[in-house]
C-alpha cells in the first residue's frame, strides 16, 4: 500500500495500519527507554504514561521523522504540520484504557452533529490530529491488549463517552490491531478506540507520536515553559526541525 492509499484509509477508516516499520534493534532500544522512564519518578503524569520521549536518544527522535509514517501524516495534515506529542504507555496485567473514548479534552468532537443525523457522505470530515502508535511488545490477541477501534466513527459527530460497551449494531464494526513489535497504527483522534485490558503476564508497550495541523498547539509537559533541548535540534535535519515546530507560517 502507498502512501496515498494509507491517507485514503484514515479519512475513510479512520485508521491505517503500517507493518514492520521498525527493525529488532530499533524495538529493542525504545523498549529498553520506556523501561526507563517508568522506573523514573512520574511526576504528574498518570500511572500509564510518559512524555516528551524524544528527549530520550536519537532512536526516539527519529520516530519523529520515520518512513512512511510521517510522509502519511503529511499526506492528511499537510507540509507544514508538527508533532503535538510523544508519549510513552504501559499497561500491565489487569489495566488498560479500556473504555471506549476519543482523544480530546472533555470527549468534546470537532464537528458534533446529533446522533440520529449521518453527515452526507459526500462531505469531507476534517482532521487535524493523527495518533500513531508504535507496538513494542507483540499483542497476537485480545489477551495481550491490542487497540481496537471503529472503523468510520471519525464521522459519526458524537462521543462515546467512555463508555465499557456499546451498542451491538456499532461494537459489532470494532476492529482489533492484533500485531507484532514493530508495528504501527495510524489514526484520527476522533475515531472511537480503546486499549483493551492487558490479561497476560507480559507488559503491553506502545510508543506514540502525534502530528497535528501547523495551527494547532503542540503538548510537550510543562506546556508553555517547555524549549526543546539544544542538542535536539543541533542534530535534527531540516524536516525535523520543522515538524518540531521551527518553520515559518504559510502564507
Amino acid at each position: 500500500m502507498d502512501i496515498n492509499q494509507h491517507a485514503r484509509e484514515i479519512e475513510v477508516n479512520g485508521f491505517t495500519i503500517v507493518r514492520n516499520v521498525l527493525t529488532t534493534e530499533q524495538i529493542s532500544v525504545l523498549k529498553k527507554g520506556v523501561e526507563e522512564a517508568f522506573n523514573e519518578p512520574r511526576g504528574k503524569y498518570p500511572p500509564i504514561f510518559r512524555g516528551t520521549m524524544f528527549e530520550r536518544g536519537e532512536t526516539f527522535e527519529h520516530l519523529i521523522d520515520i518512513e512512511p509514517i510521517v510522509s502519511i501524516a503529511e499526506a492528511v495534515l499537510g507540509p507544514y504540520c508538527h508533532v503535538q506529542r510523544m508519549d510513552a504507555i504501559k499497561t500491565w496485567k489487569n489495566t488498560g484504557v479500556d473504555k471506549w473514548h476519543i482523544d480530546m479534552m472533555d470527549d468534546e468532537v470537532f464537528f458534533p452533529l446529533p446522533e440520529d443525523v449521518q453527515l452526507d457522505e459526500k462531505i469531507k470530515m476534517p482532521c487535524f490530529y493523527i495518533n500513531s502508535l508504535y507496538y513494542l511488545t507483540d499483542c497476537p490477541d485480545l489477551s495481550y491488549g491490542p487497540t481496537q477501534i471503529i472503523p468510520g466513527s471519525q464521522r459519526y459527530g458524537y462521543s462515546p463517552n467512555r463508555k465499557d460497551n456499546l451498542p451491538n449494531e456499532i461494537l459489532d464494526k470494532a476492529v482489533t490491531f492484533s500485531g507484532s513489535a514493530g508495528d504501527v497504527i495510524m489514526f484520527n483522534p476522533m475515531t472511537w478506540h480503546r486499549g483493551t485490558r492487558n490479561e497476560s503476564d507480559t507488559d503491553r508497550i506502545v510508543q506514540g507520536v502525534t502530528y497535528a495541523k501547523h495551527f494547532m498547539g503542540q503538548y510537550f509537559f510543562p506546556h508553555n515553559e517547555y524549549q526543546i533541548p539544544q542538542h535536539i535540534l543541533d542534530r535534527a535535519n531540516p524536516r525535523r526541525k520543522r515538524l518540531f515546530g521551527f518553520y515559518k507560517e504559510p502564507r
